[in-house]
């Protein structure tokens, strides 16, 4: 089913389609795993986590110029695996981090990294689905789904959907609440506050 984009992922789909062709939306990184961490493992743990945490699996539609979403349904998915040079890696995954996802496909990349004496985690998310601050909690998920395969052990883990996020910012926006804040912060700022800027050639 279709559904509107939030406030905030409207914010984002307008700051792409502004610096289109930039990866300025992107969010991630790379983390560096202990040598004898098995790749398989983490395929899988990663894997798990993109079945538990639908908000991964948004999907962007536009119709008559107007972005939608709608959560992909869950399919295993083969991860990249790569083989980089130690002291080339940074530069090469700095130049992918900064390519802009295609809008209307999936908005994240996961790729798993041999980097001499270590292994690679990378990640890459669209801000439409995740921020930074969710950035570190599919890192800490996916090192947590990673050591319960590793001990053996099920995984159970009950993520909230993202279409529940979505429906409760529709019905606050439709809440006399919501009109009682909107009231609140139009009187507040009545009056608009004086720009700050700084030079740029701040040394």
């Amino acid at each position: 089913m279709l559904k509107e984009l939030t406030n905030a992922q409207k914010n984002m789909y307008d700051t792409q389609q502004f610096f289109n062709n930039t990866g300025i939306c992107n969010v991630g990184g790379c983390i560096l795993l202990n040598k004898d961490t098995d790749r398989f493992l983490l395929e899988k743990a990663i894997n798990k986590l993109l079945e538990n945490a639908d908000g991964l699996r948004i999907r962007l539609k536009i119709e008559n110029m107007i972005p939608f979403q709608e959560i992909e349904e869950y399919n295993d998915e083969k991860i990249e695996f790569l083989e980089l040079d130690k002291d080339k890696y940074e530069d090469i995954l700095k130049k992918d981090m900064n390519k802009p996802f295609n809008i209307t496909d999936k908005l994240y990349d996961f790729k798993i990294i041999d980097i001499g004496e270590y292994i690679g985690l990378y990640i890459k998310l669209h801000h439409i689905i995740c921020d930074a601050w969710s950035a570190t909690l599919v890192v800490k998920k996916i090192i947590e789904y990673y050591e319960l395969l590793k001990n053996g052990e099920e995984i159970i883990d009950v993520i909230p959907s993202y279409n529940d996020f979505i429906d409760n910012e529709k019905t606050y926006l439709n809440s006399e609440k919501y009109i009682s804040d909107k009231e609140y912060w139009e009187k507040k700022y009545h009056s608009k506050p004086t720009y700050v800027t700084m030079s740029p050639n701040i040394n």
